[in-house]
């Protein structure tokens, strides 16, 4: 199931997307896509109520400027079927959005962003955290 979410937003933003992964390290991580150095697309998780002025357990993702598109993926390995896309359109724009309320335990997600600048898609490394 995992590898046929992964190709939705793939094609969705047609750029195949690469597993590398990084451990967060502080109650919010970050992800960005870049072409030519200049970040497209990024991404931030606020784990648990790290920053309750955009949701617990929230994600921003922001098309940066000269962009036209980002598009954020996230699941939750240890759930089958746990997948999500959401994609944002408009140079500059950014969004907000809470995934989760409170939870029983912490629960690891995985994220990926990525961005198209030019016609052409770009994508961050992948990213793991925790919902709590």
């Amino acid at each position: 199931m995992r590898s046929s979410i992964r190709s939705t937003i793939a094609a969705a933003i047609a750029l195949p997307l690469v597993f590398a992964a990084s451990p967060a390290s502080a109650a919010t991580s970050e992800s960005a896509a870049y072409w030519n150095d200049r970040p497209v697309a990024k991404a931030w998780f606020n784990s648990g109520t790290h920053n309750m002025s955009k949701g617990r357990n929230s994600f921003t993702l922001k098309v940066e400027e000269g962009a036209t598109e980002a598009g954020l993926y996230w699941e939750r390995p240890s759930v089958s079927g746990s997948g999500q896309i959401r994609r944002l359109y408009g140079s500059g724009n950014e969004v907000s959005f809470s995934i989760s309320g409170a939870v029983s335990r912490r629960v690891q997600i995985w994220y990926q962003v990525c961005g198209k600048i030019n016609g052409k898609s770009y994508c961050g490394p992948g990213r793991f955290d925790w919902i709590q």
